[in-house]
């Protein structure tokens, strides 16, 4: 930790010497948050940014959390459309595609690959929690702000942000006629994305506003026996919202969106280190190729970590989604009642290519529906007098059912082994927040959340003929149930387990005023993610229960201390938030793959504990009228406290097939007490240069830079040496030109302008110990985008 205090210090001290030495006559503000510079005559409230991390309004400098807001221009201008695309934008923050779930993660913390995690990320749209990682998937179209609220956020945000919140805003319907039409192409990847809206009065009482999202495009990995570039992506959405405000005490917005987002192509993964690393002094190796890396050398596959690979056609992701919400706010003079109604679901289906070689051995296919109803109430008082209050309830009842079904070819004769699930699952929550502000400038404020979450769950496994690649689900027979039990894929059978979870978390924060531009507080926060299980458990069965072994895990818990400053300085010209944390959490959910004869078999557990801790600067500069600079650093700690139980490495657990340095062969666990996390690079951060200036009386133009840097990281939960991420620097680059007034502008987007190689996800290729699939960021790539408004 002096280490990490040491370096903030020297940030700190290279942000601000840029403005001590060169003092400004006209004070302007900005925010590195918003991503969007406006200037003001004077220290005042005009373009603050207002955010609803607390469900209420109130400005971002005054909340006391750490937030990082991005408005809806700012996503455009980063060429960012759903929030997968995010990679290197937000510091700490990880929101990206993997297997049976998306990841999200923030500080370090997140929940794995299995469909029965709830998410430890939560994501709200609109006030309306959605309860499955899927989402990120789906258009960001038509945003207002979106909002990433980091550490637990229990007491607003419910069960499922135990480590961050995602909270986004529509743009909503207006009183006058106004819109706009975006569009951009990419060149590299052959994609354009295409949206607007038009929003306006119908009644005097009555708006709308309808939202449209149209995007095609190819991918930027070459598939060289499947054909074509992939991810090949093929997105349509849309959105209507109205508005009825009959007075000024009532409004009411009535959504409805749609859309359909498809991908071919699949998980994209390519096949890495084949043939396996050989032993060293001083790391454990492998002793030959496995079976799929043996077959794909002997068909001449590509297995370098590049833009090509060989897999078999006909994987894809296709996602399509829909929802209803109807919010309605009623002024009660000295509060707010809000009702929020919402019904949501979703249809996915994922076929991937399992064996990654261009002999069809092996594939996996994961379809899976989903359906929500959830409603809150809540009272929420005004920020001013001795007292403001929010008390709400929260129910939710949803339903999942899905498959996961893995096709092994290789076997003679060839069987499909489908895991199935169907889990129906309530939530009801009741939560109050008390402030106090004891003087103009001191509040203390307390927060209680009660909840209980049900879960009941029907789990079967059962065998069956292959009716294509992925095509069809396999029919189930006695035969082949007998053949699957007798390879020790797993019983056949079906199962029912259900549990409940309940759990009182209480929060509270104390905020000192120093000015209207400075603040401190700190705030200690207990959060709680519900327990459940594992949805692709095929394991044997417990003989004194007759239930399988292994499908069940426990909550999760997190005690989380923060303090930190917000600051506007020097006539508001620097912006300067910094914030240290400690989170301790329990019972950890872990969930990853352990490598078998025949293939991946998933395990779930808990890991004893783990703690993620550090400090975060947010900075912004403006150094001329012009011209801005910003930095956004991240120093973080997050490693396992105690872990004797974790998923060994491929090398550790596969006896006679490794060489081994220093570590006994056949493993079924290993101890990671006192190693890292995924995804927690012990820094992250990203620096902005931003330059604007008039060259005509009509046009004005907009320079722009984007540095993303990081340390090294891990991106699988066994810490295996050979799937982390060495450390890189990003540049990005814009260029605007902008009419007079804002009503158009045409921009260039050179995003990884370095062309740097990563990747942010990675696992085992199956039956084959040593070699990897791994998924690659998007390589250097220039865009073009047309913006206008009205």
């Amino acid at each position: 930790m002096r280490s990490i205090i040491l370096k903030t210090g020297v940030c700190l001290a290279a942000v601000t010497w840029p403005f001590l030495a060169q003092a400004q006559t006209t004070p302007t503000e900005t925010s590195v948050a918003s991503g969007q510079a406006q200037a003001t005559d004077a220290p005042s409230d005009a373009g603050d940014i207002v955010v609803t991390a607390q469900k209420r309004t109130q400005r971002l400098q005054d909340v006391p959390i750490s937030v990082a807001v991005l408005g809806g221009e700012a996503l455009q201008d980063k060429g960012i459309h759903n929030l997968q695309d995010l990679k290197g934008a937000l510091p700490g923050i990880q929101i990206l595609p993997a297997g049976p779930t998306s990841r999200l993660f923030v500080r370090g913390i997140g929940s794995g690959d299995n469909a029965g995690f709830d998410q430890a990320v939560a994501t709200f749209i609109d006030d309306v929690y959605h309860g499955r990682s899927r989402g990120t998937a789906s258009g960001l179209f038509d945003i207002e702000r979106s909002e990433f609220l980091k550490g637990p956020q229990s007491t607003f945000f419910g069960n499922s942000a135990i480590a961050g919140a995602v909270n986004v805003t529509t743009a909503k319907p207006t009183d006058t006629l106004q819109g706009y039409a975006y569009g951009s192409y990419n060149f590299n990847f052959d994609q354009y994305v295409v949206e607007g809206a038009v929003s306006g009065p119908i009644t005097p009482a009555l708006s709308g506003r309808l939202s449209v999202l149209l995007g095609s495009g190819d991918g930027w990995v070459a598939d060289t026996t499947a054909g074509g570039k992939i991810p090949e992506t093929n997105d349509r959405a849309v959105r209507v919202q109205l508005k009825w405000e009959p007075d000024d005490r009532l409004s009411m917005v009535l959504k409805g969106e749609a859309g359909r987002f498809n991908q071919r192509g699949g998980l994209l993964g390519q096949i890495t280190q084949c043939p396996p690393v050989l032993a060293t002094p001083t790391q454990d190796g492998f002793a030959r190729p496995g079976v799929y890396c043996a077959q794909a050398l002997a068909n001449g596959d590509d297995v370098v970590f590049n833009s090509r690979r060989s897999t078999n056609p006909g994987s894809h992701a296709n996602l399509s989604n829909q929802e209803v919400a109807l919010t309605a706010n009623y002024d009660l003079g000295a509060a707010t009642l809000t009702s929020t109604t919402a019904y949501l679901r979703y249809n996915y289906k994922s076929v991937w290519d399992l064996d990654f070689t261009s002999t069809n051995s092996a594939y996996s296919g994961l379809p899976e529906k989903y359906d929500q109803f959830s409603q809150e109430l809540r009272i929420a008082s005004g920020d001013t007098g001795l007292l403001n209050y929010t008390v709400g309830a929260y129910f939710q009842s949803d339903h999942l059912t899905g498959r996961t079904d893995l096709g092994y070819y290789f076997l003679n004769p060839p069987i499909v082994q489908a895991l199935t699930y169907d889990q129906h699952e309530k939530i009801y929550a009741g939560f109050a927040s008390l402030g106090l502000n004891l003087t103009e400038k001191l509040t203390i404020t307390g927060g209680l959340r009660a909840q209980r979450v049900e879960k009941r769950l029907l789990k079967g496994i059962y065998y069956g003929a292959p009716t294509g690649f992925a095509d069809v689900a396999p029919i189930e027979t006695a035969a082949y149930n007998a053949t699957g039990v007798a390879l020790n894929l797993g019983p056949a059978g079906q199962w029912r387990y259900s549990d409940s979870y309940s759990k009182l978390v209480p929060s509270a924060n104390i905020r000192y005023k120093f000015s209207p531009d400075l603040m401190a507080y700190a705030s200690y926060a207990n959060g709680f993610k519900a327990g459940g299980f594992n949805m692709a458990a095929s394991g044997p069965v417990d003989p004194a229960t007759g239930q399988q072994i292994g499908v069940a895990f426990q909550p999760e818990k997190v005690d989380a201390f923060e303090i930190g400053f917000k600051s506007r300085l020097f006539d508001r010209r620097l912006t300067l938030n910094v914030t240290a944390f400690t989170s301790r959490y329990s019972n950890l959910q872990v969930g990853g793959n352990r490598q078998t004869v025949n293939g991946p078999v998933n395990v779930v557990s808990n890991a004893a504990s783990s703690v993620s801790k550090g400090i975060e600067v947010e900075a912004d500069l403006r150094v001329t009228g012009g011209l801005t600079t910003g930095l956004q650093l991240s120093l973080l700690d997050a490693h396992y406290k105690s872990f004797p139980g974790a998923l060994p490495t491929a090398c550790q657990q596969i006896v006679g097939q490794c060489v081994f340095g220093s570590t006994a062969p056949g493993a079924t666990v290993q101890d990671l007490s006192g190693k890292p996390t995924a995804y927690s690079p012990s820094y992250s951060g990203l620096w902005t240069i931003d330059y604007e200036t008039p060259i005509s009386d009509n046009f004005r133009l907009a320079l722009g830079s984007q540095l993303s840097f990081t340390d090294h990281f891990q991106v699988a939960v066994n810490n295996d040496p050979n799937t982390e991420q060495d450390a890189y620097v990003q540049l990005d680059l814009s260029a605007k030109l902008i009419s007079g007034p804002g009503q158009w502008e045409v921009g260039l987007i050179a995003k990884n302008v370095n062309d740097v190689k990563t990747f942010h996800w990675a696992t085992g290729l199956p039956r084959s110990p040593g070699s990897f699939i791994v998924a690659r960021d998007q390589p250097r790539s220039f865009t073009v985008q047309f913006r206008k408004t009205f």
